[in-house]
């Protein structure tokens, strides 16, 4: 043998000569693999200038001097570099990484992560210590039954507990004195707890959480199951809904197939909210309690249901109960036993508060006599009382008959334009009857239909300006989607007491969520607005009958006798032809509309108007041709366009003169306006 087994270092043979040449050699082997400290192990070529005696393990990939020794010590000796084939178990000192490295056989790999050099057991220290991570490499770190990881005070951190069964517990624990905080798995092979508990102020910060069910970024807690318990502890249990602002949403939703049905709560406001849907889209207001008063609406209708000629028991003391009978009418029984009918019956109860607005169902129509009517924005025109506000263009209006059962008449709107545009309707009322309801709280509702079944917004609006002056236009900005003073409004001599919305079904008649607002105490002029919120295509229909009544929720919609209604609407505007005969239809002479005699040539006349109209009228006479602001005349035959010389209006009255030569007979009709 020439060279030693576990090193091969060079034996010096017998009678050999320059012995010590040899016995250099072993001690330059020596010099490098003793105490193996290499100064990197990731090079794959020799540095440029090399400290003698420096060490190297050879990166995979070797070239230069270095090609061929891959995994290798190179050292650099005497100028050279010599080559050192590793053994299985060999260690090295990385210097440049402060890491101890073992030879496997075929590689180096870190001391600390097995790997065949790694350490195998700690037995003997009873305290042993690590100078870096401990890396298990794949392996398991086995404790004993209640042991595990201690801080440096000996205070029990983390601790393992096992049981006879396949499930063990993992014990969050800590010096503390009480129950310590844990994660647990306790129980049989066949039950098993699992146990997620903190201590004091402390909590479970969880991102999601599915129990049966997989949660999302939206339903962060996700639960499937038949039945969930909330109980209590201490006196009693709340379950807590918050929401940041009083315009967003805190409610329960009740669904099915995922499709709401139900909701109630918060919504939208601070006031409690009760609604239902038939399809998830659609939604109908069942009740809205006011958040200051604790007063109640039913928007929707509220019905009661009893058995012919039965009566609830008597109520408590300080009690009174409200119930119908068979015959559909109301009563009241007190807590003496006494029964009281009240006012009313089927069509909705018997305390319908009286409406407001004068045509609010667009019956009336003086101007155009139920025909489709042009209307520019900011003009009267169909209905009375109503006047048009538009976008960019006319539209048309017109009295519309039989909408629905118990709805004979109501208005509808067209969008007549080829390009889209909003649309509405208002009206104003007169500063007598404002100013009676200042302070009060006002409730608009009603029934309407949109073919598109876009928004709809309808609103109370307050005139502080001079009474009966009104800036009639209202709108600042249609485009506007803030709807208050200064932005979709007027923003000058303009209070916005409220604003609804609401988006029905195409083609089918709806309730207007019932809108409440309180009169101002500086109101002079109330106005009711209605209108498409974005813009309606060609030929979109809006079809509408309103009621705005003093008090705080919605009560049954109730006609008005039609002579009512037409006295209502002549204080503003009246005419002398037929009620649905437009004013400017020619007629015939001497046989329509007012007529006189007078002496030949000269005529002086005073007509007294159907009712005293708000202020005095602007008045315009027609002919017999429909000629405006002539009048016709008889000097042996019917003339047309004869001039009228004086025509001086009051309230009440209307005083006509002219000097027609030959005239012996003078007929006309006319037409009085005093809108606001």
């Amino acid at each position: 043998m020439d060279g030693t087994p576990n090193l091969t270092l060079p034996y010096i043979i017998a009678a050999q000569a320059q012995k010590h040449v040899t016995h250099n050699e072993a001690l330059r082997a020596l010099d490098a693999i003793v105490q193996l400290m290499v100064m990197d192990k990731d090079l794959s070529a020799p540095p440029a200038s090399p400290a003698d005696g420096a060490r190297y393990i050879v990166a995979a990939g070797a070239t230069g001097a270095w090609s061929g020794h891959s995994g290798r010590v190179a050292a650099y000796q005497d100028g050279a570099w010599m080559f050192y084939v590793p053994r299985e178990g060999w260690l090295a000192w990385a210097a440049d990484e402060d890491e101890l490295y073992a030879y496997t056989g075929s590689a180096w790999a870190l001391f600390a992560s097995g790997g065949g050099g790694g350490i195998g057991n700690v037995v003997e220290d009873a305290t042993p210590q690590l100078g870096g991570d401990l890396d298990a490499n794949g392996n398991s770190i086995g404790f004993d039954d209640a042991t595990g990881i201690t801080d440096d005070s000996g205070n029990e951190q983390l601790v393992f507990h096992k049981t006879a069964s396949a499930a063990n517990q993992i014990g969050v624990t800590n010096a503390a004195a009480g129950n310590s905080p844990q994660i647990g798995a306790e129980g049989d092979d066949a039950d098993i707890s699992l146990r997620l508990r903190g201590k004091g102020t402390g909590f479970v910060d969880a991102d999601k959480l599915g129990i049966n069910a997989t949660a999302d970024t939206t339903n962060r807690l996700a639960v499937r199951s038949a039945a969930s318990l909330f109980d209590n502890t201490g006196n009693g249990h709340q379950q807590k809904i918050n929401k940041a602002a009083a315009g967003d949403t805190a409610s329960q939703l009740y669904q099915t197939g995922y499709s709401g049905r139900a909701e109630f709560g918060l919504i939208g406001d601070d006031d409690f909210h009760v609604k239902v849907s038939a399809d998830g889209t659609t939604w109908n207001e069942a009740l809205i309690v006011d958040k200051a008063t604790g007063a109640a609406r039913f928007p929707s209708t509220f019905y009661v249901d009893l058995p012919a000629g039965s009566a609830p028991a008597t109520p408590a003391s300080g009690k009174v109960r409200l119930y119908a009978k068979a015959d559909k009418s109301f009563y009241q029984k007190d807590d003496a036993g006494a029964e009281t009918a009240l006012a009313g019956g089927g069509s909705g109860g018997g305390t319908a508060n009286p409406n407001l607005l004068a045509n609010p169902d667009g019956r009336i129509d003086q101007r155009h006599g139920g025909s489709a009517a042009t209307t520019a924005d900011d003009a009267y025109g169909g209905p009375d009382r109503w006047y048009s506000l538009t976008q960019t263009a006319a539209i048309t209006v017109q009295r519309q008959t039989n909408g629905e059962d118990g709805m004979p008449f109501y208005q509808r709107l067209t969008q007549a334009q080829a390009t889209a545009q909003r649309m509405g309707r208002a009206t104003i009322l007169e500063s007598a009857d404002s100013r009676q309801v200042r302070g009060a709280q006002l409730t608009l509702s009603g029934r309407i239909r949109c073919s598109s079944g876009q928004a709809i917004r309808y609103a109370i609006l307050e005139w502080t300006g001079t009474a009966d002056a009104v800036t009639s236009d209202v709108v600042a900005n249609w485009a506007s989607s803030t709807y208050t003073a200064g932005n979709f409004f007027l923003g000058s001599n303009l209070t916005v007491a409220a604003v609804g919305t609401i988006t029905p079904a195409a083609n089918t008649w709806t309730d207007l969520t019932a809108l409440t607002g309180t009169c101002g105490s500086s109101a002079n002029n109330l106005i009711v607005m209605i209108w498409t919120e974005g813009t309606a295509a060609q030929n979109v229909t809006l079809d509408f009958r309103l009621k705005l009544e003093q008090g705080a929720s919605a009560t049954a919609y109730q006609q008005r006798h039609l002579a009512v209604e037409a006295a209502l609407c002549e204080r503003f505007y009246q005419k002398s032809y037929d009620a649905d005969t437009a004013p400017g239809t020619a007629f015939t002479a001497g046989g329509d509309g007012p007529e006189f005699q007078h002496a030949s040539g000269t005529m002086g006349v005073t007509l007294m108007l159907a009712a005293r109209m708000r202020a005095a009228p602007t008045v315009t006479v027609y002919d017999a041709a429909g000629n405006a602001d002539k009048v016709s005349y008889y000097n042996g035959s019917w003339q047309n366009n004869g001039a009228l010389s004086v025509l001086a209006a009051r309230q009440t009255l209307v005083y006509y003169q002219h000097a027609i030569s030959g005239a012996l007979f003078t007929n006309f009709h006319y037409a009085a306006d005093a809108e606001l």
